[in-house]
């Protein structure tokens, strides 16, 4: 009898850890599968996509934003951000002066913004929001930096057009988590996934 009541136990203490493996472990192969996709699609220009990915891969883990509720909602989101910010954007000419206004201006956005903290995950702390407040801050001030050098490369501003996307969606996810509106097709989630 002792024996099933410790294995009962047992299993009972396993139970979360189970799950948060295989929830670690979908995360993954979604996350992982998207990015394969959307690799083969922009496979042309997978330099500037690599790019784009990694300067919004960074400024979401310190922020957050809006994700979707569903896996190809989540992709074509994901599809439509990326292809706008590597070939549609592009095309609009801007001064680089102008450039680094609307960077200044994101950098403010998304210091006093982020990070947004959806309503079912816990709050952080202040310290901890001002930690990520003050790594978005260096971040977009150091792409500010780059601007200045190089304003000419695709890559570059490629990455401006993500930053301003970014400042844009963190804004409405900040609206959607006050309750300012009402839309059903994503969900704010907080800049960390917590288990």
């Amino acid at each position: 009898m002792s024996v099933n009541l410790s294995k009962s136990k047992k299993t009972e203490a396993m139970e979360p850890e189970m799950v948060v493996f295989r929830y670690l472990v979908l995360s993954f192969l979604s996350e992982t599968s998207k990015l394969l996709i959307l690799g083969l699609l922009f496979h042309r220009n997978i330099g500037i996509f690599l790019f784009s990915v990694l300067v919004l891969y960074l400024l979401r883990s310190t922020t957050g934003g809006l994700h979707c509720k569903r896996y190809w909602s989540c992709f074509l989101v994901s599809f439509s951000y990326l292809f706008l910010c590597i070939d549609v954007l592009p095309i609009i000419e801007l001064p680089k002066s102008a450039m680094l206004c609307i960077l200044l201006v994101c950098c403010i956005v998304t210091y006093y913004i982020g990070p947004v903290v959806s309503k079912d995950r816990p709050q952080p702390t202040s310290a901890q929001c001002q930690k990520r407040k003050v790594q978005v801050f260096v971040m977009i001030f150091f792409y500010m930096i780059l601007m200045y050098i190089l304003p000419e490369s695709s890559y570059v501003i490629s990455g401006f057009w993500i930053v301003v996307l970014h400042a844009i969606q963190l804004s409405f996810a900040e609206l959607k988590a006050k309750g300012g509106l009402h839309y059903g097709f994503f969900k704010t989630v907080y800049a960390e996934k917590r288990l």
